[in-house]
Parts: C-alpha cells; structure tokens; sequence
C-alpha cells in the first residue's frame, strides 16, 4: 500500500480526519507522523543536521574525539569518553549532552 504524507493547518475541524477509514472507496490508515525528536547526526564529524554521506569535514570520533572514525579508534571501552561536541564524558552522540538540538514539536492533532 502507498504512503501518502498529508500536512493539514491546525484548525478545529483537522484532526477530524483521524476519524477517517476510506478514501475513494479504498481503506485508509491515518497516523500522526513519528518523528524523533532528536536531529540528524553525521557520523564523520559528529556535528547536527547533515549526513556522513555529504560530510567533508575531518572526522572525529564518536568516542573519544580524535581525529579518527570510530572504527579506528584504540581506545577499548573502558577508557574515558570524551564529546567531539561539548568536550563532556560522553560520547557525542550522547542524548544528554547540552548541544544535542531538539526538533519543534510535528504533532498537528492539537
């Protein structure tokens, strides 16, 4: 079956769409979009909102923040982690870290 994304303006009559089961005589499925709430991470450099694939920045370590993949990092797991980002005791894509972005809210039901 086709997924087709539909984004309506928030007024008192959209969310009557969840009501709906048929479109044309087909059957439907009307779901909120899930997102998460986190914004995509490169895993080259670490940094927020672009892809490895498009990343041309030297690469830091998600463990240890040198500059190296992870895949060749010597560190071994027990070692300290250090944040390519924040420079915390974490790794860097750590959800807790300050700098990790949050996307705004897609929920249109209310």
């Amino acid at each position: 079956m086709p997924l087709v994304v539909v984004i309506l303006p928030k007024t008192e009559k959209s969310h009557q769409v969840f009501n709906e089961h048929e479109f044309l005589g087909l059957p439907i499925r009307v779901e909120v979009q899930k997102n998460s709430r986190l914004i995509g991470q490169c895993h080259r450099c670490q940094k927020y909102g672009h892809a490895q694939s498009y990343c041309s920045a030297s690469p830091k370590c998600l463990k240890c923040a040198q500059d190296h993949m992870i895949h060749l990092c010597p560190q071994t797991g027990q070692e300290v982690l250090k944040c390519a980002n924040c420079g915390g005791n974490d790794p860097a894509n750590s959800p807790t870290c300050r700098l990790t972005p949050l996307k705004e809210s897609t929920d249109h039901r209310t």
